[in-house]
């Protein structure tokens, strides 16, 4: 029996998909996986290192549908549909994005069961296209005014990790700072890692990841910078740190709340729908973190912020009051809890 994932373009479509294979596997060891996402994307390169998927790419236009597209996705959409039709396919979870298309309309087409996991605080339009007909639609944040049976609270299941504290370990002779900048980097954390590095006292180290920026800045790493493309389980960095800076993207935030630290989120305003303004606005309504508006910032005040929390135990705890408050726990569990029937 096969289950088959799909959504991609950036990590936070794909870990949550890739976290629930993990559990998955873990209760069916039998299962079998096939991921569908864009050819030459970072799915593909995260997928094909993973033994227990096979990856099949999808050759579609990254911008989505268009008049000159249209042909291809019907392609692609036949592709899959004539793929899956006598397979024994249990169900679909896809995370959303473009390329989940034509994959979840090949499933409805032939009766194929699909759960949708909604990462953000608006739904995205494929989401919002298919959830009513969904087995299920999981939720990383409440969405407002949408209701159903279908419809369950789980948080975003990249969350749930098991923290090991000796991995990145870090000495205390440094206040730990980190900026997460994302598999694709950005230039505006980038800036904000070096600006802290040179502008705070001493006792602060900068800790950034820095993603596809790295060829550009890796030489401007020192001790009080430090400079990583990327690393793996970036939740046990997040835990050795004392401060977070970050994108708002869902797994993002999601993590940063289960760590419980300080935390600065720098919502990017080019993205569809403004929703990592808007997952961060919902963050910070919630007294769970502040809000560095990449536009207008200065980086004076974001370096009067975070030595006004260093001083002030007082706001700093009631930060992590709000995170603990605001944190769904166990978001996979809570997810194949309820799709498991599908499994049997």
């Amino acid at each position: 029996m096969k289950v088959i994932l799909t959504g991609g373009k950036t990590g936070g479509h794909i870990f949550p998909l890739l976290k629930m294979k993990e559990v998955i596997k873990e209760n069916h060891p039998n299962i079998s996986f096939e991921y569908y996402g864009l050819k030459n994307s970072l799915e593909e390169t995260i997928c094909k290192k993973d033994k227990d998927i096979k990856f099949n790419p999808l050759e579609l236009d990254k911008n989505g549908v268009n008049f000159k597209s249209l042909n291809t996705f019907y392609k692609e959409y036949k592709k899959v549909y004539e793929k899956i039709k006598n397979e024994k396919i249990k169900f679909i979870i896809s995370s959303g994005g473009f390329v989940s298309l034509p994959v979840l309309l090949a499933a409805r087409k032939l009766k194929i069961k699909y759960v949708l996991l909604e990462e953000n605080v608006i739904m995205g339009r494929v989401v919002k296209l298919l959830y009513k007909k969904s087995f299920k639609t999981c939720l990383t944040f409440p969405i407002a005014n949408l209701k159903g049976k279908n419809i369950v609270l789980t948080g975003n299941p990249s969350s749930q990790f098991k923290i090991n504290p000796n991995e990145y370990r870090l000495d205390n002779k440094y206040i730990n700072i980190l900026v997460i900048g994302g598999s694709k980097g950005s230039k505006v954390l980038t800036d904000i890692a070096i600006k802290l590095r040179n502008m705070l006292d001493k006792k602060y180290r900068i800790i950034l990841i820095a993603g596809k920026t790295y060829k550009d800045i890796y030489f401007e790493a020192n001790e009080r910078l430090l400079i990583y493309e990327f690393i793996d389980n970036l939740y046990n960095m997040m835990n050795n740190c004392d401060y977070i800076i970050s994108r708002s993207g869902s797994s993002s935030i999601c993590e940063a709340l289960m760590v419980e630290k300080p935390l600065f989120l720098v919502p990017s305003r080019t993205v569809k729908d403004d929703h990592q303004y808007k997952n961060a606005l919902y963050v910070k309504d919630n007294h769970a973190c502040q809000i560095i508006d990449e536009k207008i910032y200065k980086i004076e005040d974001v370096i009067k912020e975070i030595v006004k929390i260093d001083k002030d135990i007082q706001v700093k705890s009631l930060m992590k009051i709000s995170q603990n408050k605001l944190k769904i726990s166990n978001s996979a569990t809570k997810v194949y809890d309820e799709i498991k029937e599908l499994l049997i």
